[in-house]
């Protein structure tokens, strides 16, 4: 059974409430966050490019008092979305903009300035970023290329964003090649250490 994302609880198995004022809603970790708020433009963004991106609007984009309103429990949602874990996850948002034009729907931070949570979008993709959080037991990757994860990402033109990604800072691991599945693909590693194959189908 797919599990459901969790809407924001009264804590006295009351059913859903709003957010508490000024609470920034997103999505998160589960047993950091792991309540959905939808209180704050970032969260709207993020609701709106899911809900057209995937025409999940009535999986997803449903929470706190709207999800109340709407009488909805189960806001089930089908997709694997990578997150990212870095040492300086500003720096990473940054990068991902600057490399892959991404567009940053959502970012939660703490009091120290760190990213808890940010929520961003290639293309009709979405991956999340966030700062270290060792009592979550997550690590950012080692700087030596050995991430036990590989992102592939599908783009228009391998070239031009693996250079697009040097001059933000990527290393390439592998120079772009045609392969005999069908992709044209290189592999960079991010300045956070994260891992890329930057590829694209081959014309036929």
């Amino acid at each position: 059974m797919t599990p459901a994302m969790p809407v924001w609880g009264s804590g006295d198995g009351q059913g859903p409430r709003r957010p508490p004022a000024g609470e920034i809603g997103e999505i998160g970790e589960i047993g950091e966050i792991g309540e959905i708020g939808a209180t704050t433009p970032g969260w709207r963004r993020f609701d709106a490019f899911v809900s057209s991106a995937t025409g999940l609007s009535q999986q997803i984009g449903f929470c706190g008092s709207h999800a109340a309103r709407e009488g909805i429990q189960d806001m089930t949602l089908r997709m694997i979305v990578p997150m990212l874990v870095c040492q300086d996850a500003a720096q990473q948002i940054e990068f991902c903009k600057s490399a892959f034009d991404a567009t940053e729907l959502s970012r939660r931070a703490g009091a120290d300035g760190r990213v808890i949570h940010a929520t961003l979008s290639f293309g009709g993709a979405l991956f999340m970023v966030h700062d270290d959080a060792p009592h979550l037991g997550s690590r950012p990757p080692e700087p030596d290329g050995s991430s036990p994860v590989v992102n592939y990402l599908y783009c228009d033109d391998v070239d031009a964003l693996i250079g697009k990604a040097v001059a933000a800072g990527a290393r390439v691991l592998m120079p772009a090649a045609d392969q005999f599945w069908g992709d044209r693909v290189g592999r960079i590693m991010d300045p956070a250490n994260h891992v890329w194959n930057v590829s694209a189908r081959l014309a036929r």
